[in-house]
């Protein structure tokens, strides 16, 4: 599908619509698309929204939508559903070191907090990625 002409397209679209156009036209139709145009086609999804990038890809909106979506899961979504933090400390521990990364991507790392401020910032970094 071709872009239209009054909305001026970036070069990393037009270029990503080059590969696409000649991935196409030496394989035959309905066959699977490489990971790394599909990894291209999310990324430029992410920065200029998902319709306009399914478009000018003659993408199925839905199809690139679940292949974002599915980049953003756990390698083991069961394992990430709970994590169970057990807050009893010896007294004589010298320091706590206590590091969290949540399947986004984002990550806090914690020095020598005490239990209530421990769990409190916990609580507060994995809402942030809900």
């Amino acid at each position: 599908m071709e872009a239209h002409p009054q909305v001026p397209q970036p070069a990393s679209i037009t270029g990503l619509q080059r590969r696409f156009e000649s991935w196409r036209r030496s394989h035959r139709k309905r066959s699977p698309l490489p990971k790394d145009l599909w990894e291209g086609a999310a990324a430029l999804a992410r920065i200029h929204g998902i319709n306009p990038i399914a478009r000018a890809l003659n993408l199925d909106y839905y199809d690139l939508k679940r292949h974002i979506a599915s980049e953003h899961q756990p390698a083991d979504a069961a394992s990430a559903a709970f994590v169970e933090v057990s807050m009893c400390v010896p007294a004589s521990a010298p320091e706590r070191i206590v590091e969290m990364e949540r399947p986004d991507g984002g990550r806090m790392k914690i020095w020598g907090a005490d239990q209530n401020d421990l769990l409190s910032l916990a609580q507060s970094f994995w809402r942030c990625g809900a």
